[in-house]
């Protein structure tokens, strides 16, 4: 059926071709290359078109890095490998699963639960609207979850300091590393890396696949998210200063009575 299909093709493509010259004679020669370029690709566009065997579509969809320029690997932003599913999959369990915890046991936790919400939005409709976007999304996680363990650790010894001896140990030196290495990554790595997907997506590179609310709300709510987060570690710091700064006022006083005691005893009898 298909040889037969391109058979009938070839013909009105002949047929094109003699059309095209003939009128290219009547004209002297003029226009006789743009009509057949022209003839051509209409040919072209209608045997996709036609063909019910054609793949086009479907090798899209399959590889969708095909619809990007390589050269500069900024296709990646677009992509969703046939790995990817499965990890956001797993992802999406894991952040409901967190969710569900976190309004159970914790629901006055309002930062945490909103933070899973958006992440939730972002991976839903990745992997259930548009099919495409992942490498961009699974880069942020593996960003947002560099600080996890550090992160987990500091939250119980803060927990647990005021009952535990090793947690308050514990507490005082990870809280200045955890409050730096956070820092970084939420307030340069992370913006760094969403201001090159929006110069991508704003390019146009993504169009076809991505439509543009969807990454427009990708953009707004990741901004937000991550403007909380800075809003929390700039809070942490202020927090961690006041208390260094109360510590420092103790030892300054106990340094000034152990100075005025000294010199009440070493002060010479009359």
């Amino acid at each position: 059926m298909e040889e037969k299909w391109q058979e009938l093709e070839g013909r009105k493509m002949v047929g094109a071709r003699r059309k095209t010259e003939r009128n290219g004679r009547k004209n002297g020669g003029r226009g006789m290359r743009s009509e057949l370029y022209i003839a051509e690709g209409s040919w072209r566009e209608s045997g996709k078109r036609g063909n019910p065997d054609s793949d086009d579509t479907s090798e899209r969809h399959a590889n969708p890095s095909n619809l990007d320029d390589p050269s500069d690997g900024s296709h990646r932003f677009s992509t969703i490998s046939p790995k990817n599913p499965r990890v956001l999959d797993y992802s999406i369990a894991y952040f409901l699963m967190d969710l569900l915890h976190f309004i159970v046991f914790n629901p006055r936790d309002l930062l945490f639960i909103a933070n899973h919400l958006v992440t939730l939005f972002i991976f839903l409709t990745s992997r259930y609207l548009v099919s495409h976007g992942a490498y961009a999304i699974l880069v942020l996680l593996i960003l947002a979850e560099i600080t996890s363990v550090c992160q987990n650790t500091w939250t119980l010894a803060i927990a647990r300091k005021n009952d535990a001896i090793f947690a308050a140990k514990l507490y005082d030196p990870l809280s200045a590393p955890f409050y730096t290495v956070y820092s970084i990554i939420r307030g340069l790595v992370v913006p760094y890396f969403v201001y090159k997907m929006f110069a991508f997506y704003a390019s146009g590179a993504a169009k076809s696949v991505i439509p543009k609310r969807v990454w427009v709300s990708w953009i707004v709510v990741i901004l937000i998210d991550i403007s909380v987060s800075i809003l929390w570690v700039l809070n942490l710091w202020a927090e961690f200063y006041r208390e260094r700064m109360g510590k420092l006022d103790k030892k300054i006083r106990y340094i000034d009575v152990y100075i005025a005691v000294r010199a009440m005893l070493c002060r010479p009898r009359q």
